[in-house]
């Protein structure tokens, strides 16, 4: 989480992508979630104008808005897996009822 009401240096992205421990920023592969309008537009204008300057491309985007979003993000492989509201609702909320009906109708 980056708090888009404070300004983004390229150093602050350089120090983040640091630590990811890269050979090549040629390894690097960006997903960029998340963002309100109205309050994130500078935020986002920084890290894609940081990432164009490197020649690295966005694999991923969904920004702006008002909806919720979850990313779950595997530290060990990097592999993420993104969740917008809509998906939550038709695939993961039906789950989490199934499994705890008993709990619900017990309340």
């Amino acid at each position: 989480h980056i708090d888009p009401g404070n300004p983004l240096e390229d150093s602050e992205i350089e120090a983040l992508i640091s630590q990811l421990e890269l050979k090549s920023i040629d390894d690097l592969q960006v997903s960029l979630f998340g963002g309100w309008t109205s309050y994130s537009e500078r935020i986002i204008y920084y890290i894609r104008k940081f990432f164009n300057k490197k020649g690295v491309k966005m694999h991923k985007e969904d920004i702006l808005g008002g909806g919720s979003r979850s990313v779950f993000l595997d530290t060990k492989t990097g592999k993420h897996k993104y969740i917008d509201l809509k998906h939550f609702k038709q695939h993961y909320l039906k789950r989490i009822l199934e499994a705890n009906r008993n709990k619900l109708l017990n309340l």
